[in-house]
């Protein structure tokens, strides 16, 4: 009957068989558990890390943009907007004897 009813049988089998696997299966469970917890706090304090990072990063960012702003209001451009005219500008000639 058990070859027509598929994987009954070991199915029963399987359902038989002690859940606990003893103590060092336990142990074996309990260092998962702690694994994981210890990956939780880890991954907790790497986030927290990171949002301080962040938050740093827009401080900047945002006092890089006032003072772009500061500076765009004056009417001062970047040095490359500055020495971009003497650069395309033409060179004196050379006179030659």
């Amino acid at each position: 009957m058990d070859r027509v009813c598929g994987g009954a049988r070991k199915s029963r089998l399987a359902q038989q068989k002690p859940k606990s696997g003893g103590p060092k299966r336990k142990l074996a469970l309990r260092a998962i558990a702690s694994k994981t917890r210890l990956d939780r706090v880890l991954n907790l304090n790497t986030a927290f890390r990171q949002r301080e990072a962040a938050t740093a990063l827009m401080d900047a960012a945002t006092q890089s943009y006032a003072a772009a702003l500061v500076s765009y209001n004056y009417g001062v451009r970047s040095l490359l907007d500055v020495t971009a005219p003497k650069r395309s500008s033409p060179k004196p000639a050379r006179l030659t004897s």
